[in-house]
């Protein structure tokens, strides 16, 4: 029984609150093919991947870090796709650019991870974020501490204030330094819902 090969594509998305714009690479023949425009939510991205696999097309996404978290990438993996978060410092931006398009920043982000030209950041697992979440809920009230705490309570906060910082409450931020300002409120409290979800690593 024959079995249908799909042809790998680079796919980048211009992600916003509410809409994706997404455009299609084909590094074999260097085209830049269709650019399509859905809306950011589960069902609208596991449509456009059919409608790509249907048109014989296997995606490798890659989007800008942004203030929406890893959502995408979560409900990308679920469907089986390759993706990759992009550090917003690694993509070039020419000073005095003021001709700005989603379509075009897509385009840019497909052209630029084939070519091998952007560096991507490092997904957190999920049940590390979780197991760690109740202590840096906790931290308001350790920063609290007395100050007449001794130097090397002190220097424990901080240490331990530093760490939560980079592993659960900068996992936005220090990860997605450099990136555009949000479109709206963040999208981070979307990842609850999903966290159920199997996170099938490449």
């Amino acid at each position: 029984m024959a079995t249908n090969i799909l042809r790998p594509v680079v796919v980048g998305l211009d992600v916003h609150k509410d809409t994706i714009m997404a455009c299609v690479f084909d590094p074999s023949s260097g085209e830049v093919g269709m650019a399509r425009q859905f809306k950011n939510a589960p069902d609208g991205i596991a449509r456009f991947v059919r409608t790509l696999r249907r048109s014989g097309l296997e995606p490798e996404v890659c989007y800008e870090a942004s203030s929406c978290g890893y959502v995408i990438y979560r409900q990308l993996r679920a469907l089986g796709v390759d993706c990759a978060v992009i550090a917003p410092t690694s993509i070039p931006r020419r000073a005095g650019e003021r001709i700005k398009t989603d379509r075009r920043d897509a385009e840019k982000l497909a052209t630029m991870y084939a070519g091998g030209l952007l560096e991507t950041v490092e997904v957190p697992d999920v049940e590390r974020v979780r197991a760690l979440s109740p202590h840096a809920r906790r931290r308001p009230h350790a920063l609290q501490a007395p100050h007449d705490a001794s130097s090397g309570g002190a220097r424990s906060c901080l240490s331990r204030r530093t760490e939560l910082d980079s592993e659960v409450l900068g996992l936005a931020e220090s990860d997605h330094a450099g990136g555009r300002r949000s479109d709206g409120p963040s999208c981070l409290d979307r990842e609850d819902s999903l966290s159920g979800r199997p996170d099938r690593g490449r």
